[in-house]
């Protein structure tokens, strides 16, 4: 049988939600008789989440190591940590014309051999997900030694367009073209580019120029129905008072959504809603916050989040402006266990999706909208009703299917 390659940077049992989406893949591939070889970077900071999914095929994990490119990986804290961070940032610039930042910069040095030793086993298929994106364009020198091998590009994230995460918009000019230069080619010469929404999808399907016929899909993060059943909320009407909560990374990109959220909590004299956030936030957001009387607790584990949401009778949802489209993995969390969901965004696919299937509330990342769904929430929680919404577009062994039709149908001749 022929073997797929999957490359994911993030893996369990590294921290981050970034290997999630191929840790789930990966367990549904399993159940599904596909045969494939993980290939993931070095583990700087283990976790514990979504370990269990990788259970079943541990034997078909392989790290790759990047003794260059590891200390980017680390969020440096520590004076040792910041210096080795500084010395390969520094390597890193010297060593890439375009975003110093990924690093993925000098993996391929190591990463290219163990995927030929995959070839040359029977692998016919690479899947490369994204970001970091750098290591993306190194792939094609393998179509040249191998020209029947299928390349799959599977974006996470958006690459020079984005805004939010792996430093693009502060690398300088010349970089930045030289990023796009490695997107274009990535996007012209690839099989199929897959990403996880429909404008990151329509985005790169623009870009195509080349004479090779690549397939533009896209498959959204999901959520895992075997992880557990959905969670038994209690009615907002039991409670004394109604639980607003947030569990995970607040990003910084949404630091005036939350400054906005603040003001209108400031604003309030009632105290009908009881406030929760967990994770990781700067402490300049964690200040404005207490400031506003919300309890803001350190990062737990999965399992410890899991039952913070069964404690929840809305759960916020923060949208960067570059990304109101984006399904994120906390959506899906949400859906799966029909949480009304109030996202804090500027108008976009998502919050309208939420509000259209009567899911939940948006309000625009300012107070005085923020203050009108304070009212709302008050007068409709109950009306927020998961009963006629099929979450089936979003529950991950469907969505593992619909990646191996797309492998199946490569493969045809």
């Amino acid at each position: 049988m022929s073997k797929i390659v999957i490359i994911s940077y993030p893996f369990p049992p590294q921290a981050g939600v970034g290997g999630r989406r191929w840790a789930k893949f990966c367990k549904y591939f399993v159940k599904r008789g596909a045969d494939f070889q993980v290939l993931t970077g070095p583990i700087t900071k283990p976790s514990k989440s979504w370990m269990d999914d990788t259970h079943s095929y541990q034997d078909k994990i392989s790290i790759v190591n990047n003794p260059r490119g590891a200390a980017l990986k680390v969020i440096p804290e520590t004076i040792s940590e910041k210096i080795k961070y500084r010395l390969a940032l520094q390597r890193a610039k010297r060593k890439t014309k375009g975003n110093y930042f990924d690093s993925t910069v000098s993996w391929t040095d190591t990463l290219l051999p163990e995927i030929k030793k995959c070839i040359e086993s029977g692998a016919d298929v690479i899947i490369a997900s994204a970001g970091p994106f750098s290591y993306l364009q190194n792939l094609l020198e393998l179509k040249k030694q191998f020209p029947q091998v299928k390349l799959i590009a599977d974006f996470r994230d958006p690459w020079t367009n984005n805004k939010t995460a792996y430093g693009y918009s502060d690398i300088e000019s010349n970089r930045y073209q030289h990023e796009k230069a490695l997107e274009q080619q990535v996007v012209d010469q690839f099989d199929a580019v897959v990403s996880v929404a429909q404008p990151m999808t329509d985005y790169f399907e623009s870009l195509y120029k080349g004479a090779s016929m690549t397939r533009f899909l896209t498959i959204p993060n999901g959520f895992d129905a075997a992880d557990q059943s959905p969670i038994e909320l209690p009615a907002a009407a039991q409670h004394e008072r109604v639980r607003i909560g947030f569990v995970g990374t607040v990003y910084n990109k949404t630091q005036r959504h939350v400054k906005a959220f603040a003001d209108a909590l400031a604003k309030r004299k009632e105290v009908e809603f009881e406030l929760t956030f967990c994770g990781e936030m700067s402490n300049e957001i964690r200040a404005l916050l207490i400031a506003s009387n919300v309890t803001c607790l350190e990062p737990v584990s999965h399992s410890e989040a899991q039952k913070m949401l069964s404690k929840t009778d809305i759960g916020l949802l923060f949208l960067t402006d570059d990304l109101t489209y984006s399904f994120s993995t906390k959506f899906c969390e949400y859906i799966q266990n029909e949480i009304p969901i109030w996202a804090i965004s500027e108008d976009g696919i998502t919050p309208s999706y939420i509000q259209d299937n009567g899911i939940g509330h948006h309000s625009k990342p300012n107070a005085e909208s923020i203050m009108q769904g304070f009212d709302w929430w008050k007068s409709n929680i109950d009306s927020c009703d998961y009963a006629s919404y099929s979450s089936s577009d979003f529950n991950v062994e469907n969505l593992s299917s619909m990646y191996l039709n797309l492998i199946d149908e490569l493969r045809q001749p």
